[in-house]
């Protein structure tokens, strides 16, 4: 916990420094997101779901649906990769930038965002995987510190939490879940950071470095 407060604490005294520059570039890329990329895939859905005759889709119908129609769910699941992708490339994009902005290189951002797309390709499978859990189980938990409009399209929705929280006899699994998801959140805050400045790295040895800063 020492060190989690250590590491917060020196990035807490970077960010101080450069704020107004760091919130213009949330506000542009959260724009871009909200404005354009979301709206590409929830169109994108929404044709696949008429295409295949589906009047309307929700978790009360989710499974039926996805059995009677096995295309549809390989092509969602497609979609879900790509918008974990997106909201890695944004994520990772802002870090750059960030790094870019306290060490005033000579980078634009257009090289940013080529070297951000070049890490991405670079990593290993056992971290893209890793990454799809972080970024549908864990990072939701820290949407304090980020937020961004594609998240919203894979995390569960709150009246979903709702109607479980009703049912007494599943509280323990949920808090279960909750607690776990915390803790994770919390050691592997690093994952993303990790990943970029090591993108070729085993998986276990990002963990464990992740675990060892935190």
């Amino acid at each position: 916990m020492r060190r989690l407060t250590s590491f917060l604490r020196a990035n807490y005294r970077l960010f101080r420094q450069h704020w107004s520059v760091y919130l213009l570039l949330l506000v542009i890329t959260n724009l871009i997101i909200g404005s354009l990329v979301a709206p590409l895939f929830t169109w994108l859905v929404e044709r696949l779901v008429a295409l295949n005759g589906v009047t309307y889709l929700t978790y009360t119908n989710l499974v039926p649906v996805m059995m009677r129609h096995p295309l549809l769910l390989i092509s969602l699941l497609i979609i879900l990769v790509l918008i974990c992708a997106a909201v890695y490339l944004q994520m990772t994009f802002l870090l750059r930038s960030m790094r870019h902005i306290q060490k005033q290189t000579q980078e634009t951002y257009w090289m940013i965002f080529k070297e951000t797309v070049r890490g991405l390709v670079a990593l290993r499978p056992t971290t893209m995987l890793v990454g799809l859990l972080y970024f549908l189980l864990i990072l939701p938990f820290g949407q304090v510190l980020f937020k961004s409009a594609l998240l919203s399209k894979v995390t569960v929705p709150d009246f979903i939490i709702q109607d479980m929280w009703s049912s007494p006899k599943i509280w323990v699994p949920i808090i279960l879940v909750y607690a776990s998801a915390l803790v994770l959140s919390i050691r592997l805050i690093t994952f993303l950071p990790e990943t970029i400045a090591h993108p070729k790295a085993q998986l276990r040895t990002t963990l464990k470095r992740c675990w060892q800063a935190t």
